[in-house]
């Protein structure tokens, strides 16, 4: 009599953490990029009464007699299918169609069990002053130089260049090389006749970013002909195919790298062995797999789409319709509890 009193306790609690889960669901319908969770109940041991016999000559065997001790969370896991996409124009939103996520520094104090990483999928980000690309909290977006990678590098971010001094050497009136100085990227000192300012930028489906110049200069990154790493490439206003580092045509003066213009993504193993630390992050996890970095549309990531965020996958009629479930669950056990403790009630009676 006791015992079903604690089962249908259990009953209690595990709908009561399903409701609890279901409410935090809702809450989040409207988050970029809201990973819905779930909960799978389980049984816990039975007690067992008899294990059963096999049959014996002409007496044939017998079923196990257990009796269920009540009831309790087998998993809570996260549903990492796609959700829609909104569309906002804005040339920093990102959404990724398919698999993969955003790398994040985890700057300042470290965030969760990861050290160095953050990954996410909301891909709300804008430029800082410095022409950083920074979520909302912050944090940098990490850039690459590499096509695929296992290992990722958090003193490489994207970093567009703010301004530009431009030198271009012509021949007859058709430029044949030029050299690019971003010094003047962070600041100081007035701009010189040939530097120019950055005007625009837009995000392509593999994660390069090209910038555009108040001279109509453009610059943005590609895979070099031995396609393991990227490189970066000019195009100026004067037309032409561009240039690279690799033609002898184009002189990087002041170190500008291509990861700054190439937004680096990752992949892992198990999805649902990530660690959702706050703020649409997740850290990496000893189940989760270590992550695979590459650009989009390798390795299994992705494209990186421009323009539009990826909102919530959370299916309201399917949470309306588990939230019901788990009241009416939470009503029957506790009449189940309500049930027990009466018949112990007239058992307590009968003594007097």
């Amino acid at each position: 009599m006791i015992q079903g009193m604690f089962s249908a306790v259990s009953g209690i609690r595990t709908n009561q953490v399903r409701l609890d889960v279901i409410a935090d669901n809702i809450a989040n319908l409207n988050t970029i990029a809201f990973k819905s969770s779930m909960v799978n109940f389980q049984t816990v041991f039975s007690r067992t009464q008899s294990t059963g016999t096999a049959p014996v000559g002409t007496l044939g065997g017998t079923n196990p007699k257990q009796i269920g001790l009540g009831v309790t969370i087998g998993e809570m896991g996260r549903d990492f299918s796609q959700g829609n996409v909104q569309t906002t124009g804005r040339a920093g939103d990102l959404n990724i169609q398919g698999e993969g996520f955003f790398v994040l520094e985890n700057g300042g104090a470290a965030i969760g069990p990861s050290s160095g990483i953050l990954l996410t999928r909301a891909g709300n980000f804008t430029l800082d002053a410095d022409g950083v690309m920074v979520n909302p909290d912050g944090l940098r977006v990490i850039g690459t130089d590499e096509v695929s990678s296992t290992t990722t590098n958090t003193s490489q971010y994207v970093q567009v260049p703010r301004r530009l001094n431009i030198e271009k050497t012509y021949v007859a009136g058709v430029i044949t090389s030029a050299i690019l100085d971003d010094s003047t990227v962070d600041g100081g000192g007035g701009l010189a006749t040939d530097d120019v300012s950055l005007t625009t930028y837009s995000v392509s489906s593999d994660g390069a970013i090209e910038a555009t110049y108040s001279n109509g200069d453009r610059i943005t990154v590609r895979t070099d002909a031995g396609g393991a790493n990227r490189e970066i490439v000019y195009y100026p206003s004067e037309g032409g195919s561009g240039f690279t580092v690799g033609d002898a045509n184009l002189t990087i003066s002041n170190g500008m790298q291509a990861s700054q213009l190439q937004i680096q993504f990752a992949t892992v193993t198990n999805n649902a062995g990530l660690v959702s630390v706050g703020n649409n992050l997740f850290s990496t996890a000893v189940n989760s797999g270590n992550p695979f970095f590459s650009i989009a549309r390798v390795a299994g990531v992705g494209l990186c789409d421009a323009g539009g965020l990826e909102t919530s996958n959370v299916d309201l009629t399917k949470e309306f319709s588990l939230m019901m479930l788990s009241q009416r669950a939470l009503e029957a056990n506790s009449r189940s509890f309500d049930t027990h403790n009466s018949v112990l009630q007239t058992i307590v009676n009968m003594a007097r």
